[in-house]
């Protein structure tokens, strides 16, 4: 059986399993020029709604690794707690939860740029946590009535 090449742009990732992905690692030529990343057309989350409203009036608790300063988080982040007892406090030293959050609502790449975001640290500078630490935040969060916990 020959082999498929992929388009321009794209490269080949083996997964698991021996399973074969595609990625992008350019824009599709109709979005180069979009005023937003062009990942929110491909996702399609351009159609839910005009950006500034969507996840108005919303509320998120996500639980992770703390959240970094970043311009395009400064409207949502209203609330950052760390309960690992790091030595940053609630800054993301490892990353994860600051890009977690730039997903649920960051400015111009965000699914809900409307939504207020709460960051429980519960998982330490290294990425790992306890049983302690994460139930802790999950009470915290059922405290704070979200509409979504993460």
């Amino acid at each position: 059986m020959g082999s498929i090449a992929p388009a321009a742009g794209a490269r080949k990732l083996h997964g698991a399993g021996g399973g074969l992905r595609l990625m992008l690692d350019v824009p599709p030529s109709h979005m180069a020029d979009a005023p937003r990343p062009w990942s929110i057309y491909q996702t399609g989350i351009d159609k839910l709604g005009p950006q500034d409203e969507r996840g108005r009036g919303a509320v998120a608790v996500v639980i992770g690794t703390g959240v970094s300063r970043h311009p395009s988080l400064a409207k949502c982040v209203v609330d950052a707690m760390d309960f690992t007892g790091s030595r940053h406090g609630s800054d993301d030293i490892h990353g994860h939860e600051t890009h977690t959050i730039g997903i649920v609502a960051g400015e111009d790449v965000g699914v809900a740029p409307g939504a207020r975001v709460h960051s429980l640290k519960g998982l330490g500078d290294d990425g790992t946590g306890s049983d302690e630490t994460t139930a802790a935040c999950v009470e915290k969060a059922i405290q704070i009535k979200p509409h979504a916990i993460n």
